[in-house]
């Protein structure tokens, strides 16, 4: 089973300068809460801005894949999916 988690404002503003725009501690633990120890995909400007949040903590997840368009990024420690398309076909 797949499941979805994101967060927008009133404007359907999801990101802005590669963070939310709006800090709530209670989304902040909500998140934890439902990603702890599992399988999560996202994009790499999302995984790069949790990076910068988790700094030297490690992530709370299981297995990590970051999508991306560039197929020369490369990121240690994650899967990268290249294709989200046949990702989704081929693990759901």
């Amino acid at each position: 089973m797949i499941s979805l988690i994101w967060a927008m404002d009133t404007n359907w503003l999801i990101g802005l300068d590669d963070k939310l725009p709006w800090r709530y501690k209670e989304d902040l633990m909500y998140f934890k809460q439902m990603v702890k120890d599992q399988t999560v995909i996202m994009g790499d400007v999302t995984y790069h801005s949790l990076k910068g949040y988790y700094k030297d903590k490690p992530f709370p997840f299981g297995k990590i894949y970051v999508c991306t368009l560039d197929q020369t990024l490369k990121i240690d420690g994650v899967n990268m999916v290249y294709d989200l398309h046949a990702f989704l076909q081929n693990n759901s």
